[in-house]
């Protein structure tokens, strides 16, 4: 399988982002001379953004901290948070308001059942009670009825 650099760029109607992501790095790992374990490792961490889920038990540090990078936005600013959330919107531009409302807000509320949105003691003392207030807004501005 050959993959140009245009397959690489993230696909919002692709369901498979990651997956594929994870092939083009192991055709990437095939050509070079990256050492197995650390290929695998790679491997490891791009399956790990399909769900942004960790045990929180602080036993992958790397695994935790990459995650916690990757979801750092949720707990920025409210001012920031909104800009990204306006972006993630027209990211997917080509889903029907009430689908994407309905889909966005399930994906938000399944952050906030967790006990920890962030791995990290660090990341959740930076972000944590910020990124609760994001999420728990922008739920909520979800399930307005749109305006007529």
């Amino acid at each position: 399988m050959h993959f140009s650099v245009s397959s690489i760029i993230y696909d919002p109607k692709s369901s498979t982002n990651e997956k594929d992501s994870i092939e083009v790095f192991k055709q990437f790992s095939a050509e070079t001379s990256i050492a197995p374990e650390l290929s695998d490792r790679v491997v490891q961490l791009i399956t790990a953004t399909i769900t942004h889920q960790t045990d929180n038990n602080l036993q992958d540090t790397d695994m935790d901290f990459f995650l916690d990078f990757d979801m750092a936005v949720l707990g920025q600013p409210e001012k920031e948070y909104r800009a990204y959330a306006g972006a993630i919107r027209k990211e997917y531009s080509h889903v029907e308001d009430r689908l994407y409302s309905s889909g966005r807000a399930q994906v938000l509320q399944t952050f906030l059942e967790r006990p920890n949105i962030f791995a990290t003691l660090p990341f959740r003392e930076m972000f944590e009670a910020q990124a609760r207030e994001n999420l728990k807004q922008e739920i909520e501005d979800l399930r307005l009825p749109a305006l007529s």
